[in-house]
């Protein structure tokens, strides 16, 4: 909700940045050599508890697996470009219960899955692992496992 940020030394120039997903970075700039730096973060935090079943799904969607509309898949398309599957995704993916099931339940269970075979762990890398990199080392960060 609010956050505030202060950097030693003073003499410094920042500049922000905006990533591919929407992060704001800040590039920070020191004209002078020094031997202290400091960085602190203060932030308030909006944790308010949500639902996140709270949402309807399209009639057509109810049951997976589904079709999109048309005019949905043309608006969707650059989501719904997949790269080649490695051979341990390409083993994940066979092994996944295929038979029409309700969305929210397939869903969930893919997630719990997930949530069970993958360590999740924070990592300060830049980019996200491939899927073969998060199956293999059996862990990654939330975007990895997306």
């Amino acid at each position: 909700m609010s956050y505030s940020l202060r950097v030693e030394p003073e003499d410094h120039f920042i500049n922000w940045q905006q990533d591919s997903q929407s992060n704001f970075l800040a590039r920070l700039v020191f004209p002078k050599r020094t031997r202290h730096f400091s960085l602190e973060v203060d932030l308030v935090a909006d944790m308010t508890v949500f639902n996140p079943f709270d949402f309807f799904l399209e009639l057509y969607a109810d049951k997976y697996p589904f079709e999109y509309e048309p005019w949905e898949r043309r608006e969707l398309n650059s989501y719904l470009e997949a790269l080649a599957a490695g051979p341990r995704l390409e083993s994940f993916l066979a092994s996944l219960d295929r038979r029409p099931t309700k969305t929210i339940d397939f869903l969930v269970s893919l997630n719990q899955r997930l949530q069970r075979e993958t360590r999740y762990m924070i990592r300060m890398e830049p980019g996200v692992q491939s899927p073969e990199e998060t199956l293999e080392r059996a862990s990654g960060s939330c975007r990895d496992s997306g």
